[in-house]
């Protein structure tokens, strides 16, 4: 309910700001915070982005299922500044970008457990009662 209420006070506030053509365009541009697409999901954080807009790894963004190859996409590219900055000599960003590889893998493991919660909740449950003798 409290974010239908934000999603309408937000095509309110855009609605009053612009033409009627423009309204969709204004929604989509600078859309950062609440509900904004991120690498591998939707950002949850309403206001100050406390991660600097790192959104892999943040706990305010939620992992979604069918954004899986935008994490696995990151991940290899994590990877590949890993070793351009080993060979640089730039072993701190070595180390984020490892910790960012681990980041991506973390979300992918948390998607792989929504998938399975999905397919486990579909399953229907029967349950059968013997009589005892």
């Amino acid at each position: 309910m409290l974010l239908t209420l934000y999603q309408q006070s937000e095509i309110f506030a855009a609605s009053r700001l612009t033409s009627f053509g423009d309204g969709p365009k204004l929604l989509t541009f600078n859309k950062v915070g609440t509900l904004a697409d991120v690498i591998g999901g939707q950002c949850v954080s309403h206001g100050f982005c406390a991660a600097k807009f790192a959104c892999v790894g943040c706990p305010g963004k939620v992992p979604e299922p069918a954004r899986r190859l935008q994490l696995e996409k990151h991940k290899v590219w994590a990877l590949q500044q890993v070793t351009y900055a080993a060979e640089e000599g730039l072993l701190p960003e070595a180390e984020r970008m490892r910790q960012l590889a681990r980041d991506c893998e973390t979300e992918l493991q948390e998607i792989e457990a929504i998938e399975t919660y999905q397919k486990d909740e579909k399953r229907a449950v029967h349950i059968h009662i013997e009589a005892r003798e």
